[in-house]
């Protein structure tokens, strides 16, 4: 870890970021509606990404895309289907590293490359931002703040990136039935969770959830 004045416990840190309102730091929404926000990290890639958009399109859902800076260089074509489809795109970082062993300035690095990247293909400003494995440090926080991003967690991880099986991903999605204001993170890129995506999107859709982007939690 590289050592900086931003580096706190563990404890101090998890505390002071959830007590920050929700512009700042996004966990999920207010609740007080039926809708959660499925999001996918990592992409994009050429294999999968296109099947996942195909498979929202038929299930008439919309998603919100958390995309690394390298893959997104490599695959335009891909992001400006994302935005044609309905869908928003998200920052994280441009080489997908821990955050908690970069300095200052390779931080900063990351995001802004990313969000240039973003700009460029989008025509539009980028206002959401997730640190690479979730890992919230004090310069991944700072960071988002400094490029005018809105930090944005979960609160339901269905652990598809490592699942055995489409099954293990829909248990784990039985064992925690979701409720409104909801995050749902998932990745998508393994041949089990794309399998598991239509039951997933269809037991959101039988217990009476509206996927949105994760913009609408920001206001409302």
């Amino acid at each position: 870890m590289v050592e900086t004045p931003l580096n706190f416990p563990k404890k101090i840190i998890k505390v002071f970021v959830r007590m920050l309102p929700r512009r700042w730091m996004l966990w999920k929404g207010k609740g007080n509606k039926c809708e959660i926000a499925i999001t996918f990290d990592d992409g994009p890639d050429p294999i999968y990404t296109p099947q996942i958009l195909g498979i929202l399109k038929i299930h008439g859902v919309k998603a919100t895309f958390f995309l690394v800076g390298e893959k997104i260089a490599m695959h335009t074509e891909l992001v400006a289907r994302i935005i044609a489809d309905g869908h928003e795109v998200g920052n994280h970082s441009y080489t997908h590293p821990w955050f908690d062993r970069l300095s200052w300035k390779e931080a900063m690095a990351e995001i802004e490359k990313t969000q240039s990247l973003i700009q460029v293909i989008t025509g539009r400003p980028c206002r959401l931002f997730r640190p690479p494995f979730g890992k919230l440090c004090l310069i991944s926080v700072f960071g988002a703040w400094v490029a005018n991003l809105t930090c944005t967690m979960w609160n339901v991880d269905l652990k598809d990136f490592q699942a055995n099986s489409a099954g293990e991903i829909l248990a784990a999605l039985k064992c925690q039935p979701l409720q409104p204001g909801d995050v749902l993170l998932y990745h998508g890129t393994n041949p089990h969770a794309l399998k598991a995506l239509p039951d997933i999107l269809e037991t959101i859709g039988r217990q009476k959830m509206q996927p949105v982007q994760i913009s609408r939690m920001l206001v409302v």
